[in-house]
């Protein structure tokens, strides 16, 4: 049924059980919030629920490494290529989009 942890994490969100160690109890609880969609089954709603989540992360790091270089005195140009720069390597990277 599952690979990897997948399967798990979806059983985890739709009871509000407890997944292996650590327990990964805020993605079970968004999850459940997940669930809540009218969008097909709970598996492709948790896995919208993580594309989002992933997504949000590379935002924020790109706002966090525009402020850092634009914090050093640097031009906006600069800060903003190295905000984009690293947006694309972690959004991009293999591991993200499998």
């Amino acid at each position: 049924m599952t690979f990897e942890d997948s399967g798990e994490l979806v059983t985890c969100a739709a009871t509000l059980g407890n997944a292996h160690p650590p327990g990964y109890v805020l993605h079970a609880l968004l999850g459940r919030l997940a669930l809540t969609l009218p969008v097909g089954v709970p598996a492709f709603r948790t896995n919208l629920l993580s594309a989002a989540a992933g997504s949000l992360a590379v935002v924020l790091l790109g706002v966090v490494v525009f402020r850092v270089v634009a914090g050093t005195g640097a031009p906006r140009r600069s800060a903003r290529a190295g905000a984009v720069t690293a947006m694309a390597a972690i959004g991009l990277a293999p591991t993200v989009l499998w």
